[in-house]
């Protein structure tokens, strides 16, 4: 299982005037809460007897995950519907789900996820 960090998030978090240490173990501390919310995700989908690989990749959303998959020569990418609409807006600047649609790396299986009220 594969869990994306936007690097941009993570430099606006870093952007303050921290020395190297500290801009450091901002990183750090990031991608550690990041890989205990992906290790909490595969915890609570009980995956029993299946092994399950966790790593964390760091990228523009969309874009990382979809040069990974084709690196690893995945079979499968299982990803997010997005949360909203997609309306003209989202057509003028690409949407992250748009990098993989444009070149597919291997097959991909669009989940739908929305919690409906």
């Amino acid at each position: 299982m594969v869990k994306e960090i936007d690097t941009p998030a993570l430099a606006m978090a870093m952007a303050d005037d921290n020395t190297k240490p500290e801009a450091s173990k901002i990183k750090k501390d990031f991608s550690e809460s990041e890989s205990k919310r992906l290790h909490s995700i595969i915890e609570r989908s009980n995956p029993e007897s299946v092994k399950v690989n966790e790593r964390i990749i760091g990228g523009k959303p969309g874009y990382a995950i979809s040069k990974y998959a084709r690196d690893k020569n995945a079979d499968l990418l299982v990803i997010n519907s997005p949360d909203t609409h997609l309306n003209l807006f989202d057509r003028i600047f690409t949407h992250d789900i748009e990098y993989i649609l444009a070149d597919l790396p291997c097959d991909v299986l669009i989940v739908h996820s929305r919690v409906s009220n």
